[in-house]
């Protein structure tokens, strides 16, 4: 096979996916639309658990929904009060005890845990030692923001990679829908009895009404989640279409750093190209091997000598940072570096740094710049050949 040949095969392989991607996405606005038409939660949770398992690449899953009836058809066999889709690694009582494990690690994100990541075993290595059969995971709470009414999560990757971006954010999305419908469904129960039995109830209702008020903001989130994620799809499907339309491979970095600067919650941004090479002599920056975009203080130089000190191996992995006192510099609260290759040989990295709000980043980010780096090195190699 050709370098052509093999470029050919890695962008219809890209392509394909993210065709997948944008299935994804007007398949959950088909779950919005559900809502829209007043579907029962049975029926809403059977259609979405079905959609869920056939676009996610993922071995199974699972729903917690403990405001179900107890006889409803939807749980699996036996005696289990959870809902499956595919094989679980997991029965009632250790899903109960995962859950305990990770709680305390979900806030406003969803938890995103991956085994092949350095990020597991440092950030949360309880559910590294006591669940060894779990290799990849993305869980998030169903219900209001604050209100965990059950738990929706899916585990291993079907293909062996990693949970990221879009997986995250359509659980984290999805969760919020079916929780946000499920408590609507019993405020609007409550209202009706309240009505039918002719109480003076004009405080409770007022309560029930700013419940509900409430419940139509969570489900604005979970809109404006969709929305983050197509556009996060559609970045890259134009940068996958600017590996053969850019003049350049360097023009095809400077609108990979603009999109990222635009996409993820981070101050400055980098692309560093590893050893001098012509195809970019004609860089404008100050530091002729990097193109920066925001607030980036880091030099090159100081960059390579960051990875060199930080770094555990060459094998590609990202290099995560949060606050963690190993920094160069008292510039450095947050950063990603992701490695990307052509040819089997390292030719540049990927920088993040400082989240706007001073929050943590971790393998959601990382596995969106690992989706550019990848789009950077097959420009670099389309270049070469």
């Amino acid at each position: 096979m050709t370098v052509t040949q093999k470029l050919e095969r890695d962008i219809e392989k890209l392509a394909e996916g993210l065709a997948t991607s944008y299935e994804e996405i007007n398949l959950l606005y088909k779950v919005l639309e559900s809502v829209g038409h007043g579907d029962g939660i049975e029926q809403l949770v059977s259609i979405t658990m079905d959609w869920l398992f056939d676009v996610l690449p993922a071995s199974g899953i699972l729903l917690q929904l403990p405001s179900l009836p107890t006889t409803s058809a939807l749980f699996a066999a036996g005696q289990s009060r959870l809902i499956l889709r595919g094989s679980s690694p997991l029965d009632d009582a250790e899903f109960a005890r995962l859950i305990d494990s990770i709680s305390g690690h979900i806030k406003e994100k969803p938890l995103v845990a991956n085994r092949a990541s350095r990020e597991i075993g440092d950030r949360y290595p309880d559910l590294l030692q006591a669940f060894p059969e779990i290799n990849e995971i993305v869980a998030a709470p169903v219900g209001a923001t604050g209100r965990a009414g059950g738990w929706l999560a899916a585990f291993n990757h079907s293909d062996g990679l990693w949970f990221g971006t879009v997986e995250a954010r359509l659980i984290s999305a999805v969760a919020r829908i079916l929780g946000i419908h499920s408590e609507n469904s019993e405020l609007d129960r409550q209202r009706t009895q309240l009505l039918k039995t002719n109480q003076t109830a004009e405080k409770r209702i007022d309560k029930l009404q700013r419940e509900l008020d409430e419940l139509s903001g969570g489900l604005a989130w979970a809109c404006d989640e969709v929305s983050r994620a197509y556009e996060s799809m559609h970045m890259l499907h134009h940068l996958s279409e600017q590996i053969t339309a850019t003049e350049s491979a360097e023009q095809h970095a400077r609108a990979a750093v603009d999109s990222l600067i635009k996409a993820l919650p981070i101050q400055g941004v980098a692309v560093q190209f590893v050893g001098q090479n012509a195809e970019w002599t004609e860089l404008e920056e100050v530091d002729k091997l990097m193109i920066t975009r925001g607030d980036f203080p880091i030099t090159s130089e100081s960059l390579d000598k960051l990875w060199e000190n930080l770094r555990t191996d060459d094998s590609g992995k990202p290099l995560i940072i949060n606050r963690n006192g190993d920094a160069a510099s008292n510039l450095v609260n947050q950063l990603i570096v992701v490695p990307f290759f052509s040819n089997g040989k390292r030719i540049g990295r990927l920088v993040a740094l400082n989240h706007v709000r001073n929050e943590e980043l971790g393998s959601v980010e990382a596995g969106l710049m690992a989706a550019v780096g990848e789009l950077i090195a097959l420009r670099h190699a389309f270049s070469s050949n």
